[in-house]
């Protein structure tokens, strides 16, 4: 009987060397160091970064990491890609799955939303002016304005916490608002800016916005058509034609 346990246990210790290799290894391949990228993140309240993982050796690539959040009230993280929350600091962590030991950290710093008088989301006609303006802004900050792409169909003039819009032809632009202090920012807002191409229809009664450069009314009525009858007075006035 002595005999057959000793056979057995030296069986079982087999099976458990060459058989099953330790979670987190490929075949005896385990993951050596792990790098992230980036490794510092500046994020306005809402906005996201994806993180990217490099594992070696190569034929590791593929053994499962684990990713973790020092506070996850500031960002939280799903494979890699971190949300930020609140205001703070939090550290990302991704480690390798059977060894937490092998890890490769991140800084993921969150700054405070801008209050801005617009939605996240705008719409111009072509000729529109649109004032802009940052309600609250952090105490002793410089407010820059930045417009990305930029474009001469979206014009934008700005002093300090005020910026003008004006849209003079169809596109689409992210309006990105920071507060520096000490030449570091504290707080961040955006925008999506769309400008609305011209429409072929006009309603009776309804207010078209456009370019003098892009239709020529004093040519007649052809560059348009209208709903209802033919017979249709259509006027300039500051630039805006007004269907009468």
């Amino acid at each position: 009987m002595r005999k057959i346990n000793v056979l057995l246990s030296f069986v079982l210790s087999s099976f458990v060397l060459l058989g099953c290799p330790p979670t987190g290894t490929d075949g005896g391949v385990a993951i050596q160091s792990v790098k992230v990228a980036p490794t510092d993140a500046v994020l306005g309240v809402g906005e996201t970064v994806q993180l990217n993982v490099t594992i070696a050796p190569e034929e590791a690539k593929k053994l499962p990491v684990k990713w973790t959040t020092s506070d996850d009230g500031v960002a939280s993280v799903a494979n890699g890609l971190v949300t930020a929350k609140s205001a703070g600091t939090a550290t990302i962590t991704v480690a390798s799955a059977a060894d937490a030991k092998i890890k490769a950290t991140a800084t993921v710093t969150v700054i405070a939303a801008l209050k801005l008088n617009i939605e996240a989301e705008v719409e111009l006609n072509q000729g529109d002016v649109k004032e802009v303006n940052v309600s609250e802004a952090p105490e002793g900050s410089t407010i820059k304005w930045t417009l990305t792409p930029e474009s001469a169909a979206l014009k934008m003039d700005s002093e300090d916490t005020k910026a003008t819009l004006t849209a003079t032809a169809p596109c689409s632009a992210e309006l990105i608002v920071e507060a520096f202090v000490a030449e570091k920012v504290v707080a961040r807002a955006s925008s999506e800016i769309t400008v609305a191409g011209v429409p072929e229809t006009i309603p009776r009664g309804g207010t078209l916005y456009t370019l003098v450069k892009a239709y020529d009314f004093t040519g007649g009525e052809d560059d348009l058509t209208f709903d209802g009858d033919s017979t249709i007075t259509a006027v300039v006035e500051n630039g805006v034609l007004k269907v009468t």
